[in-house]
C-alpha cells in the first residue's frame, strides 16, 4: 500500500469512528434526559383537574412537584398545561398556585391575568405572536377576556387585527 492510499484509509477510518461514537453519545445522552417520565394517565388527570378542581391540583403538585410543566398532547397537536388549562378557564386561582409552584407562564396566562403591560410589550417585540393559538385553539383576545377581564388589553388586540376569540384548527 503506498503512502497516499495509508493516508486516505486512515482519515477515513478515523472518521468513522468519530461518527459512531458521536451516535453512542447521543443515544446515551438520550437514555440519560429519559430517566423516569411521569405517567400519562396522571399527567393527563393533572390537566384535566387544573381546569377546576385546586384541591386535587395541589394533591397532585405535592406528590409530583415536576408535575407542574407537563403537557397532554389531546390529539393532532393540541398540546394543554396545567396552566394553560386554568388560563383559558379563566381560573385565577389554580393559576397563581401553579406559578408559585414554578410552572412556566406563557403570554396567554398574563392575558388572563390581566397584565397588559406585559401582554402588549411582549406583543410590540413579536407582532405575529398576536395570531398565535393556545390550547385548543383559544386566543388572545378569549385569555383577555375570561380571567382578570383587561379591557385595555382586549381593545389593543382587536385594534391590531384579532377579532376571534377561537379559531378551531385542531380536527376535534
Amino acid at each position: 500500500m503506498n503512502r497516499r492510499k495509508f493516508v486516505e484509509k486512515s482519515m477515513l477510518f478515523g472518521c468513522s469512528i468519530a461518527v459512531l461514537s458521536s451516535c453512542k453519545a447521543k443515544n446515551s445522552l438520550t437514555a440519560e434526559f429519559v430517566k423516569n417520565p411521569l405517567d400519562i394517565e396522571k399527567t393527563r388527570d393533572f390537566v384535566y383537574y387544573a381546569h377546576s378542581d385546586l384541591a386535587l391540583v395541589k394533591k397532585f403538585v405535592n406528590e409530583f412537584p415536576h408535575i407542574v410543566n407537563s403537557t397532554v398532547d389531546w390529539g393532532d397537536g393540541d398540546f394543554e398545561s396545567a396552566l394553560g388549562a386554568a388560563s383559558h378557564v379563566g381560573n385565577i386561582d389554580i393559576a397563581n398556585f401553579l406559578i408559585e409552584s414554578g410552572a412556566r407562564a406563557d403570554i396567554f396566562t398574563l392575558a388572563m391575568l390581566g397584565l397588559t403591560d406585559n401582554v402588549i410589550t411582549y406583543l410590540k417585540k413579536f407582532p405575529a405572536t398576536i395570531n398565535s393559538i393556545g390550547p385548543h385553539g383559544f386566543t388572545l383576545l378569549h385569555h383577555s377576556e375570561i380571567g382578570v377581564k383587561s379591557e385595555g388589553l382586549s381593545n389593543y388586540l382587536i385594534n391590531n387585527g384579532l377579532t376571534d376569540k377561537f379559531i378551531k384548527t385542531f380536527k376535534k
